[in-house]
């Protein structure tokens, strides 16, 4: 707190000023103030180059004026020199050459993968070739030694007889009652009655020396009155008819097709028959005998 007096008004009615003057610090007039400004002609000179004082960017010169080498344009920042971060560069190169082994890689997999299936495929072609040269062999094997080659058709010889027999023993009844026994060259079919269902008959299959399973035929209610057994024929008087068959029928180059051994359905006592078929290329016929081998008539 000053402990001046309080000030009265001066003649002029104003305040006087309530600055203390500062010793050695008198204010300058206008002259000394404008004199204490540098002059502009003292300003260094522009360098050879015509870019001015250091730190400064050059002397502005008219628009366009070629620029000295080395001197900047006038208000121009100074260009930013390029940044080579040499590392990033071998960071891009390695994840480059990383892809493309991978790439690689993947390709290589992608044809090895091709040629394991290749080799595979052809090991599971060859296991199946080998596989059916085995069976193809087996099955020749088998025909080998398991079916007889028969040097004469069933109906030569005691073929018939034989064939007989064997469908007597394998078809049931005692004796076994046929209604048909057909002889082919070598194999031959029968019907025969169940002993138990007089109504019902079933068909078997002979080949190779071997009987087959029954095979379910239609009923017959008069099948008792058609039946007959292989004792009620002659099968070597038979055997004898057959090989007279094809000169009997007069058929040009005839051969014997099959024997059927059957009672006639189209007589009314239902006499025991045999059929004898002749086939040629340029015609056909039968011949009919009794159970006996004697001819009864020709077709």
């Amino acid at each position: 707190m000053s402990n001046l007096p309080p000030y009265s008004p001066g003649p002029s009615g104003q305040n006087p000023s309530r600055s203390t003057p500062i010793p050695g610090s008198e204010p300058l007039t206008p002259a000394e103030f404008l004199g204490s400004i540098p002059d502009p002609t003292d300003a260094p000179a522009p360098d050879s180059a015509g870019g001015g004082a250091p730190g400064s960017y050059g002397t502005p010169q008219p628009y366009g004026t070629p620029q000295p080498y080395g001197a900047q344009p006038y208000g121009a920042q100074p260009p930013a020199k390029a940044s080579r971060n040499w590392g990033c560069s071998m960071l891009g190169a390695i994840i480059t050459l990383s892809v493309v082994a991978s790439i690689g890689a993947a390709v290589w997999g992608v044809i090895e993968a091709f040629r394991t299936v290749d080799k595979a495929t052809e090991s599971v072609d060859d296991a199946l070739d080998g596989a059916v040269y085995s069976v193809e062999d087996a099955i020749d094997n088998m025909n080998t030694t398991t079916t007889p080659t028969r040097t004469q058709p069933l109906w030569e010889g005691t073929g018939m007889a034989g064939l007989a027999d064997a469908f007597d023993t394998a078809i049931p009844g005692s004796p076994t009652m046929f209604t048909q026994i057909s002889i082919y060259v070598d194999y031959a079919f029968a019907t025969a009655q169940n002993p138990q269902l007089p109504d019902h008959l079933d068909d078997y299959a002979w080949r190779d020396g071997v009987v087959s399973a029954p095979d379910p035929a239609s009923n017959d209610p008069d099948a008792s009155s058609k039946v007959f057994a292989i004792t009620d024929v002659n099968w070597d008087a038979l055997a004898a008819a057959v090989a007279e068959a094809p000169r009997l029928l007069s058929v040009e180059q005839g051969e014997i097709t099959y024997v059927s051994v059957l009672r006639d359905a189209f007589s009314d006592t239902h006499p025991l028959v045999a059929r004898i078929y002749v086939t040629g290329p340029r015609g056909s016929g039968y011949v009919e005998v009794d159970s006996q081998g004697n001819v009864l008539q020709m077709f």
